[in-house]
């Protein structure tokens, strides 16, 4: 009962009505009400910077959320990118380098939880670069001057690649050194 327990924590929850919040954004980007996609979108991020305080603030942290929360947002941000893709919003070179990113980082997260027992939360660099594809997407949907989104572009496709260089560096510290290390001992 006690895992059940720590799987309902509001942080969770949250985390669940941002899941949630993705099928009607899709709906709306897909029957063309941008402003309508937006606000939802801008809801979910609420949610997820709440869902992260009361977590902290209210020592709410489980291990559920450490899986769910970076889970939820790449599954969100992907469907986003792929439907905007799909209508011809996001250029294809923008959408490999998200869905790349965001696969290599599920896939090693979940060797290091599966393989080695490590959960590797979320670092702020992440949030950072997740932001500014937000921020970009939002500009895009809206339809922002060129001049504007390809800034944006830029911007967050390097905070993009500039956080995996840093998730890799940090999986690398913490699932294969010390492995390296147990065999040199």
């Amino acid at each position: 009962m006690a895992k059940a327990e720590k799987l309902l924590t509001i942080p969770n929850m949250l985390t669940l009505v941002r899941f949630v919040l993705l099928f009607p954004t899709l709906w709306a980007l897909l029957n063309h009400y941008p402003v309508v996609a937006v606000a939802l979108g801008v809801v979910a991020y609420i949610s997820d910077l709440l869902d992260g305080w009361i977590a902290r603030k209210f020592h709410q942290q489980s291990e559920w959320g450490k899986i769910l929360d970076p889970l939820v947002d790449k599954i969100f941000v992907a469907a986003v990118v792929l439907t905007l893709y799909f209508q011809g919003v996001v250029p294809g070179w923008y959408l490999g380098i998200i869905v790349i990113r965001d696969g290599l980082i599920l896939l090693g997260g979940l060797y290091a939880k599966y393989r080695k027992g490590v959960v590797l939360q979320s670092l702020p660099v992440g949030k950072a670069a997740v932001t500014s594809v937000a921020a970009t997407l939002v500009l895009m949907v809206l339809q922002t001057k060129p001049v504007i989104v390809n800034a944006f572009l830029a911007l967050s496709s390097a905070l993009l690649i500039f956080s995996f260089a840093v998730y890799t560096r940090r999986w690398v510290e913490e699932v294969i050194l010390p492995d390296r290390r147990k065999k040199q001992q």
